[in-house]
């Protein structure tokens, strides 16, 4: 598969330790970068080489083919992606592609996704299915492609039970019918694009003995897989969820007057200084862009990477 965007960085991931976290300054890194020092051109090369190296190696990788087209169709590159995943002894979670607002996506883009899952489900890897996203109504989204909370608090959460955690006794789980239609609902009982539910936020923080301990997880995809990164980063860090209605907000570049280098700025503060990122945002000049993101939570000892 070649990425139409291939994931490129400056750090070895060798490099991003704990120590390396703990005393970075949390602004994004190499701001002026023009070339990169690695570079993959398919998934299964990130996993071996990247993915598969950091310390510690992640327990488990989500991984998500985004809206830039893969060639999953071709059954040695899912099948090189499943050996990738065994070699270096990490637990493949495919995430089929959120569902754009108001339209559908390439009959090739739906014919990958399946393949790759029933490939993963015949070798014991796990899927999260975001098919349900095709009923979400239009004002859940802020553009074409990404929406905002708590699409995904959802996905993230049925992670976790895939996984094995255990929500304490007081926590609410947000049900997905709660921001579906019925379909009795017309467009303007759902809503519109600036009011997406304050109910779906978390007020009460988990208390960090409640949150998850432990977790080694490596997100990797497009922006879709950027904001499930920031959205579980956040809740890693704070123990809630950001609200949908929040000013600016984590699940949105728009925002921000400087774009992307404002963007990253913002979500280092709210990620409570416990991210590295490597990080050079090249506006229009997607191919020189630069952004991995490194989270380490000192005190349950969660590291969560996104490439």
């Amino acid at each position: 598969m070649q990425f139409m965007i291939k994931p490129q960085g400056r750090i070895d991931p060798t490099a991003i330790t704990k120590q390396l976290i703990q005393n970075y300054q949390y602004k994004f890194v190499h701001p002026n970068v023009t070339k990169s020092i690695w570079s993959y051109q398919d998934w299964a090369s990130l996993i071996r080489h990247q993915a598969g190296k950091l310390q510690p190696k992640p327990h488990y990788a989500i991984i998500n083919g985004g809206i830039w087209g893969t060639q999953f169709q071709n059954e040695s590159s899912r099948q090189d992606l499943l050996a990738a995943l065994n070699e270096t002894g990490i637990r493949g979670v495919w995430r089929t592609t959120t569902w754009p607002r108001g339209k559908d996506r390439p009959a090739s883009t739906w014919a990958e996704n399946r393949l790759v899952a029933t490939d993963f489900r015949e070798h014991g890897h796990l899927v999260l299915d975001a098919h349900w996203t095709r009923q979400l109504p239009s004002f859940v989204y802020w553009n074409d492609n990404h929406p905002w909370e708590p699409v995904y608090r959802i996905l993230t959460e049925e992670v976790f039970e895939m996984m094995g955690h255990r929500f304490p006794k007081n926590y609410e789980k947000i049900d997905r019918n709660r921001i579906l239609p019925s379909p009795t609902d017309t467009e303007s009982q759902q809503g519109d694009a600036s009011s997406p539910s304050s109910s779906t936020s978390s007020s009460t923080a988990v208390p960090e003995a409640n949150r998850p301990h432990g977790l080694r997880l490596a997100v990797l995809g497009d922006s879709l897989s950027r904001f499930q990164y920031l959205s579980l980063a956040y809740f890693l860090a704070r123990g809630k969820w950001f609200g949908p209605l929040r000013r600016p907000n984590l699940m949105s570049e728009n925002f921000f007057n400087n774009g992307e280098r404002d963007f990253f700025n913002f979500a280092q503060k709210q990620l409570d200084h416990s991210e590295y990122c490597d990080c050079s945002p090249k506006e229009g000049q997607w191919e020189l862009s630069v952004e991995n993101r490194f989270f380490w939570h000192r005190q349950t000892n969660n590291t969560l990477t996104y490439l």
